[in-house]
């Protein structure tokens, strides 16, 4: 489903390369029972990575029908490949997204091995040793530290000493549409915060000619087009600062977009207390985590306002949240990938990295998606062009090749 999506929605830019491959790759992985999907556009022949994208997942404590998906950043390297492509792909992407199994939600649990117990639980013979009810993060469980796992070429298996895990999927590469998504069973809330940045994810692309960089309330602009293309129940937008004037496109409290979707200026919060606030770099978590701001007690007209002042949305910034209850998502069979490669690709990215022009981002991208081609479980998705608009390359017309035509010149000499 999500390659058919990606081919529909980049399929005509794909067909624009010509012999180079338009692809997308994506390393979903686990941490404290969210998962972080890492998502790269990019290109081949040579490799040209376009944009990149952090998006959190997080199923409800209490409500396990019930997730949270946080936009936490998208960039552009400064590639200059064809305008538009990233508003595209964001669209595919916002519109599928990717829910791996039940068990990948899951917080590790304590459990103290056998041996003597003490008071606090701890154990004298094995110390604070943990074991995990589902697939661990690399970073708390590593080849031979006693956990049972390791990675190997097809994903993470069980070591000889180690017991099945019940909630381990098979490993496969299926997608099916969520269960319930469509009867409303299930619900996947989008939550986005519009912060104009020079640069998020590509150090310094911010001095590449060939990236545009919007200013906020462009980007805010942008943000609201591109999910009026996601399909969801309410469309939500909310600038803290009351006093910024965003035109007609932010001035009613209702409105009616092209593509018939009802925008309401607001959120679908009653209180403070159903603000979440488990995604780290989201600003409303931040202030809601503080201790200078007393959650328990404060309206949500007194956190809004806030917000309005604080180092982040205030000082004449423009900072605009988005909320889209009830969109689609998929449910794939993915295995995460480890914490190590994850993190390995990112820090390629993010600090070994140097796109300040052409030259440097053919550089880095070549080294960036040498780092991705070694993880495993990546999912990598080749986005096919679209046939309605291919050429035989045989039937395209050429100019007329220019040859000397020196027959009348031999002529006249024949002549004299």
């Amino acid at each position: 489903m999500l390659q058919e999506s990606l081919n529909e929605g980049l399929g005509s830019f794909a067909h624009d390369l010509g012999f180079r491959s338009l692809k997308v790759t994506i390393l979903p992985k686990t941490e404290n029972g969210v998962v972080k999907l890492l998502s790269f556009l990019h290109v081949t022949s040579p490799d040209v990575v376009i944009a990149s994208s952090v998006i959190w997942v997080h199923q409800d404590d209490k409500n396990k029908t019930k997730y949270y998906v946080y936009v936490e950043k998208v960039d552009t390297s400064g590639s200059g490949i064809r305008r538009g492509i990233v508003r595209s792909w964001m669209h595919v992407l916002l519109n599928n997204i990717p829910l791996l199994q039940p068990s990948f939600f899951r917080k590790p649990k304590r459990q103290d091995t056998p041996g003597t117990r003490t008071k606090k639980g701890k154990n004298k013979k094995h110390g604070n040793r943990r074991s995990w009810d589902s697939a661990p993060n690399a970073s708390e469980a590593k080849e031979g530290n006693g956990n049972g796992y390791a990675d190997n070429e097809n994903g993470i298996k069980m070591d000889e000493d180690a017991q099945p895990d019940p909630h381990q999927p098979k490993e496969s590469t299926l997608e099916s549409p969520v269960e319930g998504s469509e009867n409303g069973s299930l619900e996947v809330q989008l939550h986005l915060c519009s912060k104009s940045h020079p640069q998020y994810l590509f150090p310094r692309s911010h001095a590449n000619p060939k990236k545009v960089l919007a200013p906020d309330y462009k980007l805010c602009e942008w943000w609201k087009n591109i999910l009026e293309t996601v399909t969801g129940e309410h469309h939500y937008w909310f600038i803290p600062d009351a006093g910024v004037d965003m035109g007609a496109e932010f001035s009613s409290q209702q409105s009616s977009s092209e593509n018939g979707v009802q925008w309401t200026k607001g959120y679908p919060y009653t209180s403070v207390s159903e603000i979440p606030q488990i995604f780290s770099d989201d600003p409303k978590a931040r202030l809601l985590k503080s201790e200078d701001f007393d959650k328990k007690n404060s309206s949500l007209s007194q956190f809004w306002g806030r917000l309005a002042i604080g180092q982040e949305c205030g000082i004449g910034k423009v900072v605009c949240f988005f909320v889209v209850t009830k969109i689609e998502a998929v449910q794939v069979n993915w295995q995460p990938v480890s914490q190590d490669e994850w993190t390995k690709v990112h820090n390629e990215m993010t600090d070994a990295g140097d796109y300040r022009d052409e030259e440097h981002v053919l550089k880095s991208s070549e080294k960036l998606v040498k780092q991705m081609k070694r993880v495993k479980n990546a999912q990598v998705f080749e986005i096919e062009r679209d046939k309605t608009k291919s050429v035989n390359i045989a039937s395209r017309k050429r100019p007329p090749t220019v040859v000397n035509d020196i027959s009348n010149l031999l002529k006249k000499r024949k002549a004299n």
